[in-house]
Formats: structure tokens, C-alpha cells, sequence
């Protein structure tokens, strides 16, 4: 049994980073400055980070939290915003978490990218003209939708994928993620 639960795991660790990796090949760069200038709901990686995972800190940047998730074993803790979430991660020995994941699933977070205001429900036709003719939309057989993504140019560590669902044409979700 507990093979099993090994391979399962190790198979969707394998499928994740595959797919991680090619939306990476089809990255849209920016300058790292401007990278970190991204805001979700106002707010920069930098400035969620800073408060450590702390649930009180995150009500003064957020506002409520609809519930939390703790999992002491793997050291995370989830903050649920109706459906978007916070999630965070702490190394051991550490009480001051980092952000791994914030996924964003309804358009009252808006992200701005270089200026431009993302929201779900926006047509990639808004994506397109805010960002140009050079915009990189993904196609993955990992998802079901297409993604843009976009990082600090030679950065692997963490970025922000668009997710447009192809039937529609429109965003559906916008996550945040980076590598523990």
C-alpha cells in the first residue's frame, strides 16, 4: 500500500513538473522589477510574505478570511477567501512561512501586471491588447485550459499563470506559485 501511494505520488509530482516546465518554454518575460511589482488584490508577493502566515496580518491586508486549514506535519497553512486561497509553507526550525500558492478563482481580486488589470471573466482579446501581439499563450495537455504565463526573465523558481479557458476565451483562474 504504501508503494502504491509512492508511485501515485511521485506520478503527480512528474506530471506537475512536466507541466511547470513547458509553460516556462512558453514564459512571457518580464524585468524582474516589474516581476515583482505584480499585485494580487493590491497586494505584492513581498508584501503577503511579509506576514509570515500570520492570520491576524493576513485580516489587516485581506480583510476576513472565510476558514484556515493547518497541516502541522507538513508545516502549511491554507487561508480561504470564499474560493480564492493563500497558501503557505514553513521550513522547520522556522515560524515565518512564504507564500507557495494564491489562486484566485473570482473576479473580485484583481492582479495587475505592468500596469495592466487582470480579472476572471476578462477575453483574452483584453489580455492581448494590453500586452501586445507577443503575448505567449500555452497550450498544455496537463490542463484543461490555455495559460500565459509570466516570471522574472531567468527566474524558475515561481510565477504567475493566466488560466483562459479555450471555449470561452476567457480567464478562469490566476495563480501564483513557486517551488518549496
Amino acid at each position: 500500500m504504501k508503494n502504491s501511494i509512492k508511485v501515485i505520488f511521485t506520478a503527480i509530482y512528474f506530471i506537475l513538473t512536466a507541466s511547470m516546465l513547458q509553460a516556462q518554454n512558453n514564459t512571457n518575460h518580464l524585468t524582474c522589477d516589474e516581476y515583482e511589482e505584480i499585485t494580487f488584490n493590491g497586494k505584492t508577493i513581498e508584501q503577503i510574505n511579509a506576514k509570515d502566515g500570520d492570520p491576524q496580518q493576513l485580516q489587516q491586508l485581506f480583510g476576513t478570511y472565510s476558514s484556515v486549514e493547518q497541516d502541522g506535519a507538513v508545516l502549511s497553512r491554507t487561508f480561504h477567501y470564499g474560493d480564492n486561497t493563500i497558501h503557505f509553507s514553513y521550513e522547520a526550525g522556522y515560524y515565518n512561512g512564504h507564500i507557495t500558492n494564491l489562486e484566485i478563482v473570482n473576479e473580485h481580486w484583481p492582479v495587475i501586471i505592468s500596469g495592466n488589470k487582470i480579472e476572471i471573466g476578462d477575453p483574452i482579446s483584453d489580455l492581448n491588447q494590453q500586452f501586445g501581439s507577443n503575448l505567449i499563450v500555452a497550450e498544455t495537455p496537463y490542463f484543461s485550459t490555455d495559460i500565459v504565463s509570466f516570471n522574472c526573465q531567468g527566474n524558475r523558481a515561481d510565477g504567475v499563470h493566466i488560466h483562459i479557458n479555450p471555449s470561452t476565451n476567457k480567464v478562469v483562474k490566476i495563480k501564483y506559485w513557486t517551488n518549496p
